[in-house]
């Protein structure tokens, strides 16, 4: 009976599939288990508390070295080890955020890892930027001369340790600002006076 109820559980994860194929897309309401190599054509989509967002899960169990390999005419595109090593063929962006700042304003969020920042005209004192993530590496790109960014050298939640022992940094147009995230505080990694 075991066997009868599995063979029809694959017949019809197969006419899915099939189905999904000639659609483009592939579509799970729940939860799923695929035995043995999974080829997705297209993309995932899911339903969450009311919205829908992008998503994609493997828990992988396989012999194999790797999670993921997504291909393209057979030539890996990105690949996931279950070592955590991490390969892309091509080049990688998150977008760039515009942000400009509030009367007063002496902190934002980053929400990408390239922000054009513009301050407000009676100038900003930044001391700290939250919305990092553990090894994060953050460029501020400046668009006026309106922006400190305080050193902090005590290492606090979400504050910035700059090169030196209390030398603050102020923007000029087209100025760059590079800091990474430990997971508590932001410490410079490099600036530019362009």
């Amino acid at each position: 009976m075991k066997r009868i109820l599995l063979s029809i559980a694959i017949l019809l994860l197969c006419v899915s599939v099939a189905y999904a194929w000639t659609l483009g897309r592939l579509r799970v309401n729940g939860e799923s288990q695929l035995l043995g190599p999974v080829i997705v054509r297209g993309y995932y989509h899911q339903r969450y508390n009311g919205t829908f967002r992008n998503a994609f899960t493997v828990d992988y169990t396989g012999s194999g070295n790797n999670i993921f390999d997504f291909q393209a005419d057979g030539v890996s595109i990105l690949t996931l080890t279950k070592a955590g090593a991490l390969t892309l063929a091509g080049s990688f962006g998150t977008g760039v955020q515009t942000a400009s700042l509030g009367v007063g304003a002496t902190t934002f969020a980053a929400t990408r890892n390239y922000v054009i920042l513009t301050g407000d005209g009676g100038a900003n004192t930044i001391a700290t930027i939250t919305g990092g993530v553990d090894g994060q590496v953050l460029t501020i790109e400046f668009v006026d001369g309106l922006i400190t960014i305080t050193d902090d050298d005590v290492d606090t939640a979400n504050s910035i340790d700059l090169a030196g022992t209390g030398v603050d940094f102020t923007g000029a147009d087209d100025n760059t600002l590079t800091i990474s995230f430990n997971g508590t505080s932001w410490k410079q990694t490099g600036r530019s006076i362009n």
